[in-house]
């Protein structure tokens, strides 16, 4: 029903418009000067003018639209009176779709004595806007129908205008094609656009297109982001870093070198709100090498908006020469001149950590361990260093590192019983941990008088039942394992002597 409902609309519009043309073409069609959709509402304002012989003979302007359901062309209204040059269509939806409008004037409503218009159409406007480029891409297009033969309105060009922030409407440029590009949108700015085509029949005359409104609103960036921390933790490094709470970027890259020069690869890619950031880097040798590190901001384009100032680690290496054992590191935030506190700690197995030192910016230290023979410390003496910037509360630690002493034994050669002093006993001091520990005391005729298997056990000048021995000549026999599972074996002579 509906496709005989257009063949016969098509037939009729065909036979008014072949009849006017030869029968009644004295009769100029109006010229259809504007199809504006006015902003906001999606209503289409359309204007136009008759020449005198339309107004003089009180001429009829029908006003025709397309319609989408029958594929065709409507007629919405009438205008009988010939001062009435305009008209606003409150139907158009103008500003979701192109529509395409026709007048026919008409002379003593007088159906066959008619003159039309060119078809003439809005213009529908869109946008992309790319924050990564800071541009919006404008593109329109409208209507251009075929099914009937009325020519179509030719527009020579476009002008495009723009409103920033609620401001009037600023003409930019103009161009023949129908999409264009502004540039250097600028963030966080509220911006208005419409185009005005300017038909060559009617080039006095603009038609704007529907109007568009975006926000620029570009994701807020960091201020700055702080380095805070890059502390050795075992065989990983623990860093730190503070980035401006009010940045709304979410993505950061992780960039590592092996100088401070560079070059800086990215080596992790964190996705976090907050802004304090914890990462661990485990990739890493960092009782071998120093490495630094710098925290990029990304933005939703993927292009580093800012970067941290680098941060670097600090390499601890030991060496010992007999009972001296020199200490050596790099500076903390080699990059910066601020002002770190160094704490030298002294690290025994199965003893407290020492704190040795505190100094400001100095890069050795030399300890002396001869005292620590005596306190059967082991071989092997470890160090570390925490650095505190002046002012932070936050401190990053060095790598471990440690000397391992030659094994060292000292053997009273004489001691005096029942003295009290710290020559009345006989006990051998070491330099490491002894193993399997075994210490007897013969007299001359080669009789155990005492033994023992705990390192920290001395012998005292007395017999098994309590008796001090009598001065002269002792044989004592030591043996035991070292902590590098190396066996040492000493006989000798001890004296004792009473006073």
């Amino acid at each position: 029903m509906k496709s005989i409902q257009f063949i016969f609309r098509i037939l009729l519009f065909l036979l008014i418009f072949i009849h006017t043309q030869f029968t009644y073409a004295q009769l100029n069609p109006p010229v259809f000067k504007e199809a504006s959709v006015i902003p906001g509402t999606g209503n289409v304002l359309l204007k136009w003018e008759l020449d005198q012989e339309a107004i003089d003979s009180a001429a009829i302007v029908y006003i025709y639209r397309d319609s989408v359901e029958l594929q065709g062309i409507n007629l919405i209204d009438t205008i009988s009176n010939t001062s009435t040059l305009s008209y606003i269509d409150k139907n158009a939806n103008a500003n979701s779709r192109t529509r395409l409008y026709i007048l026919r004037a008409v002379i003593k409503e007088d159906i066959l004595n008619a003159s039309d218009s060119k078809k003439f159409p809005t213009i529908l406007l869109n946008f992309i806007y790319d924050s990564c480029k800071a541009e919006v891409n404008l593109n329109w297009s409208y209507t251009i129908a075929n099914y009937d033969i009325l020519p179509n309105v030719n527009f020579m060009n476009y002008e495009i205008y723009v409103s920033e922030n609620g401001g009037s409407f600023q003409y930019i440029d103009q161009t023949t094609e129908k999409n264009y590009t502004v540039s250097d949108i600028e963030e966080n700015t509220s911006y208005q656009f419409y185009i005005a085509a300017i038909a060559d029949h009617a080039p006095d005359s603009k038609s704007a297109s529907n109007t568009i409104s975006f926000n620029a609103d570009i994701a807020e960036t960091p201020d700055y982001i702080n380095t805070l921390l890059a502390s050795v933790n075992g065989e990983n490094i623990e860093l730190q870093f503070d980035v401006d709470p009010l940045s709304e970027l979410t993505t950061y890259k992780l960039l590592r070198a092996e100088n401070l020069s560079g070059p800086f690869d990215t080596i992790q890619t964190i996705h976090t709100s907050e802004h304090l950031i914890y990462i661990t880097d485990s990739d890493v040798k960092p009782a071998k090498k120093i490495y630094y590190y710098k925290l990029a901001s990304i933005n939703n384009c993927g292009t580093p908006i800012m970067e941290s100032d680098i941060i670097n680690t600090v390499l601890l290496k030991v060496e010992n020469s007999d009972f001296i054992n020199m200490l050596e590191w790099n500076a903390f935030d080699e990059n910066n001149s601020s002002t770190c506190y160094y704490r030298i700690y002294r690290i025994i197995e199965n003893q407290d950590t020492l704190l040795l030192h505190t100094s400001t910016n100095e890069y050795s230290y030399t300890d002396n361990i001869e005292d620590l023979l005596a306190t059967n410390s082991g071989s092997k003496i470890c160090y570390s260093i925490d650095c505190r910037i002046s002012g932070e509360t936050n401190h990053s630690n060095s790598n471990i590192d440690c000397s391992t002493l030659e094994p060292r034994i000292l053997i009273p050669s004489a001691i005096t019983p029942n003295t009290g002093n710290e020559n009345c006993c006989f006990k051998p001091v070491f330099s490491f941990n002894p193993d399997n520990y075994t210490l007897i005391i013969y007299n001359r005729w080669s009789n155990v008088i005492f033994e023992t298997g705990n390192p920290d056990e001395s012998w005292d000048g007395r017999y098994p039942n309590g008796q001090y021995v009598p001065s002269g000549s002792y044989i004592y026999y030591l043996k035991m394992k070292t902590e590098n599972n190396q066996t040492i074996e000493k006989r000798g002579n001890i004296t004792v002597i009473y006073p």
